[in-house]
């Protein structure tokens, strides 16, 4: 899309959204698929048009969670959303010994990638060590190898145990690629635009970055997700996504019918879609809340009672009142209600800035004559680093900041590019990042925040109390000892102040009255898969 035409089109958003609002509209719906059809009423073909407010960066699924990733490349397993179930998909069964430290999968022997290379256990071992090489995920602690036991056997074995690796098996992230596009590779090299080659139910035909990605509708496929309302080609011939980063430009483009769905939509919007006419449909992501992370390794907030105060002073029903949905939920945990586990743990964060103000000067931090706190010449002065990755991060923070303020503490919000992001999550010196963590397994918080794991967001050492319990989770594998463990580790990170929640992020799409069958994958996004166009 050129700056001339976004600049036209802006123009004109205010008349379309005055007359939305003459509209009668549909409700919002929370977790629930787009109306369905009888396989005899289904039209095939078309092409559908997707809004998302950013560019992904790369399609290759190691390095990014978007749900375009989604459509090129297929997993091992599938987790049923409304049951919690691990099911076959590209693995048609598997086996797992005792102690969880060996995974035997047995491959389905009909797949092949979209050049025609067969996907068989060589193809797992080539992914699963390509990951490991260039530490790409967290999903791999202990990794030993990936032994191909005969053409379609893979055998994955750990050092020590990991029960959450089965469920991770079903993550857009451990989508599996053509092994000659990353053997080898580096992860520059791995993101080449001509390298995306999956097996799933589309194919790449262009990517035009910061503007367009246009997916074909892959012929021959027969081997779709159990968990999808059919399994063999996908029924829109095209699938493009306009990466339009105006909230009001997507709402004025789906409004006009130059989209057929925002992926991405502000929640200042919602009620206007709604009233246009469009399905809302909402899921909140399991994993991490959105979040404020500490770097405990920065000085101010190496002092725990700086970061106890923190806690406290911040107003989560206000965040979202003011700035969000009832889609959405203030805080009650480090991770969301839909992730397995979760408990209610909101006592540990309400709002008391009294009690804020109390701590601190017990701990010294007198108001200084701006009314921001100071202890030995330095003042509570932080920096939070965060990516511009929903409509409405901005507002959110600017809200806290505010809050923050009233007690005393000054925060500086910087929005950063994707590189400068993740450099500012691996430097000691940066105050905060802000973000979240999607999983749908209470192993999130280890995947966060052990040492060994590749995040550690908060820069905890190896010998820390809380490192020592979250990584009892992946070597329990009762379900119900590895959620005791994981309300035990969550309560430790409210309590110490390792993790400031804000709230339960929401996917919320908005859907034209013409799509059908919208569904969401493991990670609570939207998969176009099984959509269909009314004609």
């Amino acid at each position: 899309m050129s700056p001339g035409f976004r600049k036209r089109l802006i123009g004109t958003v205010g008349s379309l959204l005055a007359a939305a609002l003459l509209v009668t509209g549909c409700s919002s719906e929370s977790g629930a698929d787009g109306p369905g059809a009888s396989e005899g009423e289904i039209s095939r073909g078309g092409e559908l048009r997707v809004g998302l407010n950013v560019d992904p960066g790369t399609l290759d699924p190691a390095q990014t969670t978007f749900t375009v990733t989604r459509q090129l490349y297929d997993s091992l397993t599938a987790l049923d959303l409304e049951t919690g179930e691990i099911r076959p998909w590209i693995a048609e069964s598997w086996e797992v010994n005792g102690d969880s430290t060996e995974f035997t999968f047995k491959i389905r022997d009909d797949v092949t990638f979209s050049n025609g290379t067969k996907l068989n256990a060589e193809t797992v071992k080539v992914n699963f060590d390509e990951i490991v090489r260039n530490s790409l995920q967290s999903f791999f602690p202990g990794y030993l190898e990936t032994e191909v036991v005969d053409e379609y056997t893979a055998k994955v074995t750990f050092s020590s145990p990991n029960s959450g690796f089965l469920q991770a098996t079903s993550v857009p992230q451990l989508g599996l690629r053509e092994p000659s596009t990353i053997e080898g590779k580096t992860k520059e090299e791995r993101s080449s635009a001509d390298s995306f080659i999956g097996s799933g139910p589309f194919v790449l035909d262009s990517y035009d970055k910061d503007q367009e990605i246009v997916l074909k509708q892959r012929e021959g496929y027969t081997w779709g997700s159990p968990t999808s309302s059919h399994q063999d080609e996908a029924y829109i011939d095209s699938l493009k996504f306009l990466i339009v980063p105006e909230n009001g430009v997507r709402t004025g483009l789906l409004q006009s019918d130059q989209l057929d769905i925002d992926a991405s939509v502000n929640p200042a919007d919602e009620s206007t879609n709604e009233a246009a006419g469009f399905t809302v449909h909402s899921r909140i992501l399991p994993g991490l809340v959105q979040s404020l992370y500490p770097h405990i390794s920065s000085p101010r907030l190496a002092d725990e009672s700086v970061r106890q105060a923190l806690q406290i002073s911040v107003d989560r029903e206000d965040i979202v009142n003011t700035l969000l949905t009832p889609n959405y939920r203030a805080a009650t945990n480090a991770v969301s209600q839909t992730t397995p586990g979760w408990t209610d743990l909101s006592e540990k964060l309400e709002y008391d800035p009294e009690e804020a103000k109390s701590i601190l000067d017990g701990a010294g931090w007198r108001e200084g004559p701006d009314g921001i706190r100071e202890k030995d010449g330095v003042r509570l002065s932080f920096e939070v680093h965060y990516l511009p990755n929903t409509s409405y991060s901005t507002d959110v923070l600017e809200l806290v900041q505010q809050q923050l303020r009233e007690v005393g503490f000054e925060l500086s919000i910087k929005q950063s590019v994707t590189a400068d992001f993740l450099a500012a999550l691996r430097n000691p010196e940066v105050d905060f990042t802000a973000g979240n963590q999607t999983r749908a397994d209470i192993d999130v918080l280890r995947t966060a925040y052990s040492p060994t794991s590749g995040s550690n967001f908060a820069f905890l050492d190896a010998g820390d109390p809380i490192v020592e319990l979250i990584e009892q989770i992946p070597a329990t594998s009762d379900p119900e000892k590895r959620n005791a463990l994981g309300e035990e580790a969550a309560t430790a990170l409210l309590d110490h102040g390792i993790q400031i929640p804000l709230f339960d992020i929401s996917q919320s799409v908005a859907v034209s009255p013409k799509v059908q069958g919208l569904g969401f994958e493991s990670s609570s996004r939207p998969d176009y898969y099984s959509v269909w166009l009314e004609n």
